[in-house]
């Protein structure tokens, strides 16, 4: 009900039209661009396609089209929320305004909400080599992981030209457990007032982050140590 909703001409529809710039018109056809058009046409020059099997070109471009879902579906849910009076300061207000007004600051909003999540980023990269998409086998476990804090770093070198350097909170009381994973991991809640069980409840997504982003790099290097090694044995048998 809510995609016909979306699609019809209520309230959703005529929010948009209304909300719609020249400037929002140009970021999203730069994002598409960048993101279904670029990476193919660097496929297509450096013969990529050729390293796929069919598993590997659906993944491939199921990513793709994946990247234009989770922007359509923040539009959505932005237009829902903003027909029902329901305000919230997240991801799906920041990529409408981005995507549909453009700007700068928004775009400096769009950035910066993932600018935080250094957890989210390792987990997306290590699911890139570990998904059958074929173009990672040459490399073994050490180079992938390289790859991974590479890419990030490039990313951190990115943001400062854009959002400027990062704001670090400097605390001066000492160091404790609790304090670094307040201050630092940026942990909410205290465990001595909550508990522990109500504390870990609090940040279980944050600690499944952090587990899963360890886990991932330290089974790629494994891994892709012996994929290497046992793609090189097989090469040096031919």
């Amino acid at each position: 009900m809510g995609i016909i909703n979306f699609l019809s001409y209520g309230p959703h529809i005529k929010l948009l039209l209304s909300d719609y710039t020249l400037g929002g018109v140009i970021f999203t056809l730069w994002y598409i661009f960048c993101t279904a058009i670029l990476p193919n046409i660097y496929a297509i020059y450096f013969k990529q396609y050729k390293q796929m099997n069919k598993l590997g070109l659906f993944i491939w471009f199921g990513i793709q089209i994946l990247w234009q879902a989770m922007v359509l579906y923040s539009l959505y849910k932005y237009l829902n929320y903003k027909v029902h009076q329901k305000k919230d300061d997240n991801i799906d207000i920041y990529t409408y305004n981005l995507f549909v007004k453009g700007g700068w600051d928004n775009f400096q909003d769009w950035l910066s909400y993932y600018a935080t999540d250094i957890w989210g980023d390792i987990i997306l990269l290590s699911f890139i080599f570990i998904l059958p998409i074929g173009l990672f086998d040459k490399y073994d476990g050490k180079e992938k992981v390289q790859f991974i804090f590479t890419k990030i770093g490039l990313f951190s070198v990115f943001l400062f030209f854009i959002l400027g350097p990062p704001v670090y909170h400097i605390s001066k009381e000492k160091i404790t457990i609790r304090g670094y994973l307040s201050n630092v991991l940026q942990f909410k809640g205290d465990p001595t007032k909550d508990g522990y069980l109500e504390y870990l409840n609090t940040n279980k997504t944050k600690i499944i982050q952090i587990i899963l982003s360890m886990a991932l790099v330290v089974y790629i290097f494994i891994s892709g140590k012996k994929k290497y090694t046992k793609r090189k044995m097989r090469l040096n048998k031919k």
